[in-house]
């Protein structure tokens, strides 16, 4: 099924209700074109609190994203992407997810601090 953009408008509601809030703990990199965010839910979410995993992935012919409770093999050392990645967002909590009108990309805000501690 193809995810136009009214899809992804449902999808982000779904993404906003269950993941604004959460914090990011861990961050693997399981394909080249995927990455996986396992996230701690605060306890008066509407969701229920506990952990949760968010994919993402940027594949030609699979682009989605989406909670998932399945396991990934990662590789043995993680890419530079992911490194980059877990430095800068670890730690950092999901404020808001946005769409621009009408486009099929999901903006993501997130609060985090760097590493003097603004």
């Amino acid at each position: 099924m193809p995810l136009d953009a009214l899809t992804l408008m449902a999808l982000r509601a779904e993404l906003e209700e269950a993941a604004v809030g959460a914090k990011i703990d861990k961050i693997q990199q399981p394909e080249q074109d995927q990455i996986l965010l396992s996230l701690r839910v605060e306890r008066h979410a509407p969701r229920g609190g506990g952990p949760a995993k968010l994919l993402l992935s940027a594949g030609t012919g699979d682009a989605r994203a989406h909670l998932t409770e399945s396991s990934f093999e990662n590789p043995a050392t993680p890419p530079m992407f992911c490194m980059l990645l877990r430095k800068h967002l670890l730690g950092a909590r999901i404020r808001q997810i946005t769409q621009p009108p009408l486009e099929r990309a999901l903006d993501f805000t997130l609060d985090c601090v760097d590493a003097v501690g603004t």
